[in-house]
């Protein structure tokens, strides 16, 4: 889901005036989207600043140095705590420091008067050279690069919408050859996740192949009852985008917990149709016969797991949002393999019965 993320997007490059160009554009061409509030850039504009160079010879000739000079300035301008007052038991300092009315220009502070250790008095402006300079308050480095950072809340935009358009926007932009740019924040964070929940769904179906192989005991039908994981992964899809969420880290959670749960249908009626076909039946009357069997125990499995959901997916109390994409997602999964499990699971295994058995006869009349 979109509302309350964070998003980040990180400008990388050492030169200052081409990534605060690069970083003004991004930031202007968010404000006119919808879903993007509470802009900032973490690098500040620069500032103007005074710098005051010594000339360390004149200062020597004078009996002064730099650390002299640079308390004079700093006494004159912010103050210099000269005694204290005391009155009705409360403690004043008496500070001591040029008035503002008289630091408001830069030959102001030309004209300030030093006074040296042999009482010598000098003009600040005949001792150091006072420059105008505008500085970068601030510089930020990620992997020892410099970044400046754009970061904005989303509100009524789901994160893939967002970065699918600032992408869409970057295409599009002048780019120095030095100068590259990366979507970060919980974009990044969600791509990690999706990244880690895909290895796990890959996983988890190795994983429940493999045990049902050692308790079939063979490969082929642990292969047929897979058939239900895409279709309930599908189902997970369908029951989002009808009720209109987005698909998220919950929601990802919720098609792995799918994997477990939706094949305990397709085992249940597998399972027993194997025990027919023991027992000698065709495959097409142990396929109706264990259908007929095994359609209420497979029914009120699902249905008591689909219900159990129904509050999570209706829920509006606190926090509700964050858990609704499970509820829905777990519900569509669930349904949607129901139907698959009773007609295309045993549809699929007629196919492989029925080819089985045509090798079988052939092998027979080879023999012969």
């Amino acid at each position: 889901g979109g509302g309350g993320s964070n998003l980040e997007v990180k400008v990388f490059g050492y030169d200052f005036d081409q990534t605060n160009k690069i970083s003004e554009e991004l930031t202007q061409f968010l404000k006119t989207q919808t879903g993007f509030k509470d802009i900032s850039v973490s690098r500040d504009k620069d500032k103007a600043e005074i710098q005051i160079i010594p000339d360390r010879n004149k200062l020597s000739q004078l009996g002064l140095n730099t650390s002299i000079l640079a308390s004079s300035v700093r006494n004159r301008i912010l103050g210099y705590t000269a005694s204290k007052y005391k009155e009705d038991g409360t403690e004043y300092d008496i500070i001591v420091k040029y008035d503002d009315n008289y630091l408001t220009t830069v030959k102001d502070i030309e004209n300030m008067s030093i006074i040296g250790p042999r009482g010598n008095i000098v003009k600040l402006k005949d001792i150091a050279q006072i420059k105008q300079m505008f500085t970068t308050p601030n510089v930020e480095h990620e992997n020892k690069i410099r970044v400046n950072k754009i970061v904005t809340t989303l509100q009524g935009r789901d994160l893939g919408s967002a970065v699918d358009i600032i992408n869409q926007h970057i295409k599009t932009m002048n780019m120095p050859k030095n100068i590259f740019v990366e979507v970060g924040g919980a974009a990044k964070d969600m791509q990690d996740s999706f990244k880690d929940i895909a290895m796990l769904f890959v996983l988890i179906i190795l994983l429940v192949y493999i045990v049902m192989a050692s308790q079939f005991e063979s490969l082929r039908e642990p292969f047929i009852i897979m058939f239900s994981v895409p279709f309930a992964v599908t189902g997970v899809f369908l029951s989002l985008f009808i009720t209109g969420t987005t698909l998220n880290l919950i929601s990802g959670i919720a098609i792995v917990m799918l994997v477990g749960i939706v094949v305990k249908n397709s085992i249940v009626l597998i399972d027993f149709t194997n025990i027919l076909r023991n027992r000698g039946m065709s495959i097409s009357k142990a396929i109706t016969a264990s259908g007929k069997s095994r359609l209420r125990p497979i029914l009120m499995t699902s249905l008591t797991t689909i219900l159990g959901m129904f509050p999570l997916a209706l829920s509006t109390g606190e926090g509700a949002t964050m858990w609704q994409p499970m509820g829905i997602a777990m519900i569509g999964g669930m349904v949607f393999s129901l139907i698959i499990s009773l007609i295309l699971v045993p549809v699929i295994y007629s196919l492989f019965g029925n080819s089985r058995i045509k090798r079988i006869r052939k092998n027979i009349r080879k023999n012969i």
